[in-house]
């Protein structure tokens, strides 16, 4: 039993989890290794958001970033 969820609690046609999805769909271009196109990035055109759990890194460019797979050095500039 989910004590965390409370019957009521949501107003009514409130799409709750759905919240969120905008911001994370404004980052769709995918930056990936030149060696081994393991997923690095994602960026908007604007800004990079790179994701390593714990960690979520939303920077400017240019970008360099160290492949954790490979271990090749990959550089991103502005699209």
């Amino acid at each position: 039993m989910n004590m965390n969820f409370r019957r009521g609690y949501h107003a009514p046609g409130d799409n709750w989890h759905n919240r969120g999805v905008g911001a994370e769909s404004a980052f769709c271009h995918d930056w990936r290794c030149q060696d081994c196109q393991r997923l690095l990035g994602k960026d908007d055109g604007a800004q990079m958001r790179i994701r390593r759990k714990p960690l979520d890194y939303v920077v400017g460019f240019p970008v360099y970033a160290t492949c954790p797979n490979c271990g090749a050095l990959n550089a991103k500039t502005k699209a």
